[in-house]
């Protein structure tokens, strides 16, 4: 079995066998979140990819297309819930993980929300198969919605060509941006923003001024087609024709800001600008908001 991937425009062949030789003479990492079982032993998922391409820049490359690389060579992939786990002889059964509970506080040994379950959260939220479409999430009149939580929006494969395109560096269909609505306020004050209206009336409005993920679309998708401006009407097409999401509504607020920090780290969508790493492709898309910005000042 031998795959191709991509990284940066450059290309590498893996197969079962390259990976355990690539392993060899060096010792599992401390697992943040999820592993991969490589004979009985497990390694944190990037660990494994760095070593198997010799790319030492482990942000060139996202934990969750790691795991979906090494799930296609036959390894099987599991998260753990502990802080940190050393690698250790497992099981092949992949592990699942019940719904997050979350209270108020942190965990000092993570910087993670205490009592959230990490692993938990971030299967939901990379999960495609919980992805909706935007039409069936509106026709819910706000159902299940109108509280906080966490979401990640999804493009498919003929959007992410349009992405790669207006950014001039490669975006892979899946998820490429991710976010909470109504997390408790730096001063403590509540936030009464929910689910529902960050995504029913801010990223899909007609005023891109109220959305981060909106105006960020609308740079990308002006420059792919040559536009001066960006425009709204098509913004919204665009986005009900290639996108969906994922909700999850979260009961406390308090933990909301720590919990999106630590997912973010985990799961570097391509799109998100604060709290990840600077990339190449980021700081493409940073200048095309302040280009686009630009025009909509001077307009």
């Amino acid at each position: 079995m031998t795959m191709r991937i991509t990284l940066d425009g450059q290309s590498f062949e893996l197969t079962p066998e390259l990976v355990r030789s690539r392993l060899e003479g060096h010792a599992p990492e401390n697992i943040r979140n999820y592993w991969v079982d490589i004979d009985g032993i497990r390694w944190p998922v990037k660990q494994v990819i760095s070593l198997a391409t010799g790319v030492e820049d482990r942000k060139r490359f996202r934990s969750q297309f790691s795991r979906r690389w090494l799930e296609s060579l036959g390894f099987a992939i599991g998260s753990e819930n502990a802080a940190s786990v050393q690698g250790r002889p497992s099981s092949r059964a992949t592990i699942s993980s019940p719904p997050p509970t979350i209270h108020p506080g942190r965990n000092p040994d993570n910087e993670s929300p205490a009592g959230v379950e990490i692993g938990s959260v971030l299967d939901r939220l990379r999960d495609d198969a919980s992805s909706n479409n935007l039409a069936d999430v509106l026709a819910t009149g706000g159902r299940g919605l109108k509280s906080p939580g966490m979401y990640s929006w999804w493009v498919d494969v003929a959007g992410a060509e349009d992405l790669s395109r207006g950014l001039g560096h490669p975006v892979e269909p899946g998820l490429i941006y991710a976010g909470l609505a109504g997390a408790t306020r730096n001063g403590g004050s509540k936030s009464s923003n929910t689910l529902w209206g960050r995504i029913a009336t801010m990223h899909l409005g007609k005023k891109r001024q109220f959305s981060t993920l909106r105006r960020s679309l609308g740079g990308i998708l002006a420059a792919a087609h040559g536009q001066p401006t960006i425009d709204e009407v098509e913004l919204s097409t665009w986005m009900y024709a290639h996108l969906r999401v994922v909700t999850i509504p979260v009961a406390d607020p308090d933990t909301l800001n720590d919990l999106e920090s630590a997912l973010l780290a985990e799961l570097d969508p391509p799109l998100n600008l604060a709290k990840v790493p600077k990339t190449p492709l980021r700081q493409k898309l940073s200048a095309l908001r302040k280009q686009f910005g630009t025009e909509e000042a001077n307009a």
